[in-house]
């Protein structure tokens, strides 16, 4: 079901935004498309590149380095693109800090 925001997210954040993009144009699915381009214009946090916080920022928190760190910016990178957390550094500093 691509007409929900969070599965154009998720799967834009899966196949990679402009071949994503493509495939939504030869589907003919031009109502996701437009949901897609409002997202990206509106500046929605849609792959992981787009989130505000990076491993460093963790890293400077205080969170040892290693495997762990990728699997806190997954979770937060899902959390953002559910709706469930603001995609703001203050924000999900504090909810990496619940995990």
């Amino acid at each position: 079901d691509l007409d929900a925001p969070y599965n154009i997210k998720k799967s834009a954040s899966r196949y990679g935004l402009e071949a994503f993009r493509s495939a939504l144009k030869i589907k003919g699915f031009s109502a996701e498309l437009s949901a897609l381009d409002e997202m990206i214009e509106n500046g929605e946090c849609i792959l992981k590149s787009d989130m505000n916080l990076c491993g460093k920022d963790l890293v400077s928190e205080g969170f040892e380095k290693g495997e762990n760190i990728g699997k806190i910016l997954d979770t937060l990178f899902e959390l953002v693109l559910q709706g469930k957390v603001e995609n703001k550094k203050s924000v999900l500093i504090n909810e990496a800090k619940k995990l």
